[in-house]
């Protein structure tokens, strides 16, 4: 069975409240005895696709996968496969479910971005968000970097200056906001001062301020992963 298809079947089946936030510092360790872990059968499919042999890259993604398992531990079997079939019926997602998770999981450059995305997985498997949105909110964590994207998430403004965070906007997190421009008056002359010459009015923009205002996803992304965030 693929890698893929080892993670759903994980999310799918897998009796998972026995994991444990120690659990991903041991995969990573290598200290793999029989029990939980081996029984993931993503694991299982890791050791296979390396003969035995599991090296530190395929530690560390198993690290992150267990970081995402343990957000949904609390669901049962049965409602995570309710939802994980619902999203599998859809004939609007062309890639399958367990395909994308993996090159969601493995893109992030931060155990802790695991973390987060597996919080948003469970509120998509709560039906919270929908399964779009949850794409959508996961591209903008592994394009923002962590410190930046919990300091946001743990913020309560709305706005900001676009020459100092402009990452958050090309993110997707915030989107520009079209500026107010205004013109001022600032000099009323005679044209070339002659007597009958028509007043000559001229005007200035005033200085515009460029800000960016957060979108939808991004307050997806501070409603549902303020307290995680605190956490981590």
């Amino acid at each position: 069975m693929k890698l893929r298809d080892t993670i759903v079947e994980t999310i799918k089946s897998s009796e998972l409240r026995s994991v444990t936030m120690d659990v991903a510092e041991i995969a990573v360790d290598g200290i793999l005895e029989e029990g939980i872990i081996k029984d993931l059968p993503f694991v299982g499919s890791i050791y296979s696709i390396g003969k035995g042999i599991v090296n530190i890259s395929d530690r560390l993604l198993m690290k992150k996968l267990m970081l995402f398992i343990y957000e949904i531990k609390d669901l049962t079997p049965e409602e995570r496969a309710k939802q994980i079939e619902k999203i599998q019926g859809s004939s609007k997602y062309k890639s399958s479910i367990g395909e994308k998770l993996l090159m969601i999981i493995d893109k992030t450059n931060d155990s802790e971005k695991s973390s987060l995305i597996g919080k948003l997985f469970l509120h998509c498997l709560k039906s919270d968000i929908s399964y779009g949105e949850f794409i959508r909110c996961t591209e903008i964590i592994n394009n923002v970097d962590v410190v930046l994207l919990k300091e946001v998430i743990n913020s309560e403004y709305t706005e900001i200056p676009i020459d100092q965070e402009d990452d958050l906007v090309s993110s997707g997190m915030f989107a520009f906001k079209p500026p107010n421009i205004e013109l001022q008056n600032y000099e009323n002359t005679y044209a070339h001062m002659r007597e009958g010459a028509d007043l000559e009015i001229r005007y200035k923009l005033k200085d515009i301020e460029w800000s960016g205002t957060i979108t939808h996803h991004g307050k997806l992304i501070r409603k549902y992963l303020k307290t995680v965030a605190n956490k981590i």
